[in-house]
């Protein structure tokens, strides 16, 4: 085997192992946000409100919600809550999810399904050690039984390359098509140095499915005859 040929293979091999090789960074901080995501598709989620209880805030697009730990936006917890991961905001303090260590989720459901087409995570203001480095982007229909759309796998290190990052991730780049789901997770395994975790931000984008095709009566009275027909021969025979 020549040098340029195992050259050749060594350089697919980074490119196939690294999980954010076709990722695009989009800058820093709220600013770098793409906005209009489904969860707050008019970009008027008010994180301070202290009404809609149990998870406060309002302007929020998602029906139900569910996380390991503090499922709230942060005026119904005090501080750094998980729904705070969809409050438009990239910062510190109370825009981010932190502290407690994984495995830990935070997964939400939408009225109607979508086709995810893309997403974006930002990292949060605190030391790079709290960083996800195992983490899943997953969908369900039920909230139960889930599937995993986009995996991130690389122990030890960050997605990330700076504080307050945000990162885009595209379907048929870094994920292939998925299925229309209702419900969306976001779940880490660990973090870069084993001990707590944090996010600053999820934004979740997507198509809704094709509509079925109506079945024209004619054909389904032709189908039904059909199997009819067929039924009756095999008596026959």
């Amino acid at each position: 085997m020549s040098n340029r040929t195992i050259l050749v293979l060594m350089t697919v091999g980074v490119l196939a192992s690294s999980p954010t090789a076709a990722s695009t960074v989009l800058g820093t901080g709220t600013g770098a946000l793409l906005g209009g995501d489904l969860t707050d598709p008019n970009n008027d989620i008010d994180d301070d409100a202290p009404g809609n209880p149990p998870f406060f805030g309002t302007g929020y697009d998602f029906v139900n919600a569910d996380a390991s730990s503090e499922l709230t936006f942060s005026p119904g917890s005090g501080n750094e809550a998980a729904l705070d991961l969809f409050d438009n905001k990239v910062e510190g303090g109370e825009t981010k999810w932190c502290c407690d260590g994984p495995p830990q989720f935070v997964a939400i459901e939408f009225r109607d399904p979508w086709i995810l087409t893309h997403f974006t995570i930002a990292a949060g203001n605190d030391v790079p050690e709290r960083d996800p480095d195992v983490w899943r982007i997953e969908g369900s229909d039920d909230g139960t039984t889930w599937t995993t759309i986009y995996e991130y796998d690389d122990d030890g290190v960050s997605p990330f390359s700076q504080r307050l990052e945000v990162i885009r991730f595209d379907v048929e780049t870094d994920f292939p098509t998925p299925a229309a789901y209702r419900w969306f997770r976001y779940s880490v395994d660990s973090v870069v140095s084993g001990g707590d975790h944090q996010i600053d931000e999820i934004e979740l984008f997507g198509t809704p499915p094709p509509p079925v095709p109506a079945l024209d009566p004619r054909a389904l009275g032709a189908m039904i005859l059909a199997l009819a027909i067929a039924g009756w021969l095999a008596i026959r025979r």
